[in-house]
This record gives C-alpha cells, structure tokens and sequence, in this order.
C-alpha cells in the first residue's frame, strides 16, 4: 500500500492492480476461485504491497473476509478476520464441509495504518463445487459414473470391453461390423517404371504387406491390364506367385511394331476376397524406333565449308518421324546446342523402319583448327549421336586429295585407287560414289590450286 495516497493489491497469481486514493476505487477479479466440495482448507486471499512494491507487513494493515452463501445469506460471524504473513500476504482459509455448491459472493476489505489510515476492498467471490482444475478430476468425473449406458450414457467403459462380441484383436462388434477397421488397412509396393524397346520384355513386381506391414498373399492373387500410349488396353491377365507370398511378378512380351510413347500398368489388388481393395501401377515408356547414327566420313574438310556425310537408320518395327541436329563444337564436351557450338543446324526426317537415310550434312567454319563434327537424333525420349574429330585446313581445290596445293597425277592416281567405289572421303559431287562426274570435277581443279 502506499504510505500516502497510493496503495496497490495483487492476486496470488497476478502482479500489479494499482489503486489511487483518496479517490475511490474498486477492482474485480477475471474468473472467480474454486472450492471444492469438501474441502476444509480452501484458501482466500491477496498479496498486499505498497506502490513501490514492497510488501504491506501485518503491523501496518489488517483485511476481513466477508461472505454471502448462494441464498444471498451472511455466513455466520462474517466478516471473518484474515491470516497474515510476513510477505504480505493475508488469507482465509474457508471449510466447505456442510456448505452448499455455488457461487459465495465475497469481499476483501484491508485498512492500512502507516503513514495514514487508508482502506481498500476487492471482489473475492468464490465457487463450491466439483474441481476441474487438473487432468486427473476430469477424469475421475467421466470414468467413475455410474448411471450411463450405451444408449443413454450409463456405464459406459464397462458396457465396451465387457460385450462378448468384442476383442482387442479382431474389432468386431457384430457380423460384418468392426471397430477401427482403417487399422488393418494394407499396402502394396510396385515397381514397374522405366523404358523397354519394342520387341524386348517389360517386367514388373508388386509387394503386398498387411497392417503390420509385414508380406502376406492375399486372399486373390493381384490382376493387371497394360494400356499402351493411346490409353487402348493391350494386355490384362493374374500376376504370377513369386519365391516369397506377398510377391508377385509380371512379364510382359512388347511387340516389335509396338507404338512408341507413354504405357500404363494398373494393378488390382484383393485383400480379403470381397473385392478390389487396393490399386496400385505406374508409367513406363516403350522405345519403338531406335536410331543408329553414323558419321561415314568428312568430306570436305577445307574451310569456310565443311561437309560430312552421315548415315541415319532407323531400326525399329515401324516408321518415325525422327528430329535431328548436328555442329560443329571446339571442345569434344560441348553438347549440340549448347549456346557456343561454332555452326549449329537442325531439322527432322520421317524413316520407315529398316530404312538408312544417307545425306552431307554441311557446315560452316571460319579458322583452321581442330573440330568435333557431331550429329543427335532424338527417339522417343532417348536420344542417339554420333562425332567424328576433324582438322580444318586453308583454301584448297577440289581434287586435291593431298592437300599439296596441286591437282595433278598423283591426286588423279588416287582417284583411281577408289574408282567405281562407295567412297564419301574421295567422292567430289556428294553422291558418295568415285565415277566420272568426280574426274569432271578434278579435271575443272587442274594444276595450282588458288
């Protein structure tokens, strides 16, 4: 309290309700106490402290305690004088025995005398009744009633675990009724993604585990249906018993003119032989038109030009329209298209399958040096390639087969070396073949090159 005009009282829990006198002032708690039915000690009180708080000792204050029953009726010798301590705190402590339950409006009126006489009075009202102030009443109030059913609430605890048809281990209340039933909820593991080619065989596995995620068979063995990249189902049959139960495998024979693209497996899995429970699958890619690539030889090494002649095949089962692009990179790791490719081209090319697709694929390269010539063609989503290293050289004929800066015998000796013959490295018109057309053209070269 303060020692002039200012005097300040705290709850048990709560620190600073500040009161200013001589004004009056009066304060009323949030939620009222709780006294529980029976108890002979249920203790009322305040800390009292002055405004600098220091507390009030009881030499310089006194408190009464004055209470109303829930009939609006004085308790007998009310207002009731309030213990002290040294720390300020006053209390009383109220017995509850042979007192009714309800509300017990209360007030808390302490007089200070040093420096100057002063009085405060809080709101102390309390309830008696049932506590609810821990875990363990709570409990005790729900579980220890006796008067609840299972239709109205009686005994409630006894009424479950004592009905025979009931067990901690199977669930069961009735016939075809149970408790908890998403316990036992089985699952499945299945592995049957990734790429098979045409013509080759896709395989797959399931794992089946009970709710204790152990394996177990269940009661019929799992189907599958395989649709191809059009969503057309193209197989569909019983898995087959693997070394372990729970396990089961699939086999499945791609067609070589199988169409390339997206498949599905979706696999239906009965627990308990009252229907499909479970479905599982997943995506998996067939590969059908392969492509081999070849860079049969350059040509024309001699700069700006650059020409290789390349071979593409397609060697599925059936047609494809296949993208292709090919460079001219500096360092072996570039990839084509990489952003920094010294010459970079693409297009596209439909093959029916067992076609070879022979073609001089020309670039254009501004400084002698050393090369890498590559070609990717794209299937699917798999991709095929071929490089060739090359070494460019400066301004030369054509016909100069030894690049000595003479079209003369000797280149025509060599010519004659692959006459009549499939020859890229030696073919002058881009045919592929050493014949007359290519004489016409060293002939043209005749003598000193440029």
């Amino acid at each position: 309290m303060r020692h002039e005009t200012l005097i300040s009282i705290v709850g048990a829990v709560l620190v600073g309700l500040v009161f200013l006198f001589p004004s009056p002032a009066r304060a009323d708690e949030v939620e009222s106490r709780r006294c529980k039915t029976g108890d002979t000690a249920c203790t009322i009180g305040e800390f009292l402290y002055d405004d600098n708080y220091v507390p009030v000792p009881p030499a310089n204050a006194s408190c009464t305690l004055s209470i109303v029953d829930p009939a609006s009726t004085p308790l007998g010798g009310s207002p009731f004088a309030m213990s002290e301590a040294a720390d300020g705190w006053y209390f009383y402590n109220f017995d509850t025995t042979a007192q009714a339950d309800g509300l017990y409006r209360s007030n808390m009126c302490c007089t200070v005398t040093v420096p100057t006489s002063q009085t405060l009075c809080l709101d102390k009202s309390f309830t008696v009744g049932a506590s609810f102030n821990s875990l363990a009443d709570i409990a005790i109030a729900v579980w220890g009633g006796t008067s609840r059913t299972l239709t109205d609430f009686g005994t409630l605890v006894t009424d479950i675990w004592n009905n025979l048809t009931r067990s901690l281990t199977t669930r069961n209340i009735g016939l075809g009724e149970n408790i908890a039933r998403e316990e036992e909820h089985w699952t499945t593991r299945f592995a049957g993604d990734g790429e098979v080619l045409a013509g080759q065989t896709y395989r797959a596995t399931i794992w089946i585990l009970n709710f204790e995620t152990e394996l177990s068979a269940p009661a019929v063995a799992p189907t599958y249906t395989i649709y191809d990249s059009m969503l057309n189902p193209v197989s569909s049959g019983t898995m087959t018993l693997g070394d372990t139960a729970g396990v089961y495998n699939l086999s499945y024979a791609v067609s070589g003119s199988a169409t390339g693209g997206r498949w599905k497996t979706i696999v239906n899995v009965d627990v308990d032989g009252g229907g499909n429970d479970i479905q599982d699958g997943s995506y998996w890619e067939v590969e059908s038109s392969p492509a081999q690539v070849t860079i049969n030889a350059i040509t024309d090494n001699t700069i700006p030009s650059i020409t290789a002649n390349v071979t593409i095949k397609n060697e599925g089962g059936s047609g494809y329209e296949y993208k292709y692009s090919y460079c001219v990179v500096s360092t072996e790791n570039n990839p084509c298209g990489g952003g920094n490719d010294v010459f970079y081209n693409s297009g596209s090319k439909y093959l029916n399958a067992g076609e070879s697709w022979i073609k001089n694929f020309n670039a254009t390269v501004p400084d002698p040096g050393t090369y890498w010539f590559k070609v990717v063609v794209q299937w699917g989503t798999e991709k095929s390639g071929a490089t060739q290293i090359f070494t460019t050289g400066s301004v030369a004929c054509l016909g100069d087969y030894n690049l000595d800066g003479w079209v003369n015998l000797t280149d025509f000796s060599i010519m004659l070396f692959y006459w009549n013959q499939y020859n890229p490295a030696h073919d002058l018109s881009g045919d592929g073949y050493v014949n007359l057309t290519d004489f016409s053209i060293l002939l043209f070269h005749w003598g000193k090159c440029p």
